[in-house]
């Protein structure tokens, strides 16, 4: 279920001849984070998990996780995708990946946290900013937006729950139609199928009503999601399948 950015970057990993053990939500999708910890080793460098899943909201319990992974392998490192649960769900691990502009930040700005007992060498050289870490001259008016949109971005999250209870209520009563969200899913998000209308049908007919979702992430467009496959989806519910997202106004 993990973003490209993770899972192509095991794939490369893999080739420089490390094992890469992937593991699916639909495997044990009411205790993933036991089912990942149990398949942890005394040779398990390294767990990378999101902590949101950005196409249908499923959520991780990433305190769980940590305690759960450490308890296995003290020296394993967590790394938590954090950029769909940033300001929505606690996070916890020893590397944690943001991104401003999930939280309505502008693009091209995020950020990551590292535990200091972390160390690591940087991917390119040059100046020395960032502790040498990533050199380059930082976008101060971006980092600025970053700041804005965190102090922004609401505490109180009831408005969502009370928009996903109403939409996921009201698809219920329809026929043909499938929640894919799981039940422990941000309610900022909320994925579901019409069985027998494909995707891109429904976003145009919505489209016509004023009516903007998608049938995935923005930034898989145009290509084959592996979420669906990820949580046992059958192909007929990943053709159809459509994502809303709520706005907190």
């Amino acid at each position: 279920m993990e973003h490209p950015s993770v899972a192509r970057t095991m794939d490369y990993l893999e080739k420089l001849g490390f094992e890469i053990v992937r593991l699916s939500p639909k495997d044990a999708i009411d205790n993933f984070e036991q089912y990942i910890a149990d398949n942890v080793t005394q040779d398990t460098i390294l767990v990378s998990c999101m902590a949101v899943n950005n196409e249908n909201g499923f959520k991780v319990n990433t305190e769980k996780l940590y305690r759960l992974v450490k308890n296995a392998n003290s020296e394993t490192i967590v790394h938590i995708d954090g950029v769909q649960g940033f300001c929505k769900v606690t996070l916890k691990g020893d590397l944690i990946s943001l991104s401003g502009h999930k939280i309505h930040g502008f693009k091209g700005i995020g950020a990551m946290y590292c535990a200091d007992k972390i160390r690591f060498t940087p991917l390119v050289y040059g100046g020395g900013q960032q502790k040498n870490l990533r050199p380059g001259t930082e976008p101060t008016e971006l980092i600025a937006s970053f700041e804005a949109a965190v102090k922004a971005y609401p505490t109180d999250l009831t408005h969502y729950s009370e928009l996903n209870g109403y939409l996921r209520d009201r698809l219920s009563k329809m026929e043909d139609v499938y929640i894919n969200s799981p039940d422990n899913s941000v309610y900022n998000i909320l994925s579901f199928s019409v069985l027998g209308v494909r995707s891109e049908i429904m976003l145009h007919s919505l489209e016509e009503k004023e009516i903007y979702v998608s049938s995935g992430s923005a930034c898989s467009k145009g290509k084959i999601s592996s979420v669906p496959d990820a949580f046992g989806m059958s192909s007929e519910r990943a053709d159809s399948t459509i994502r809303v997202s709520f706005r907190w106004k």
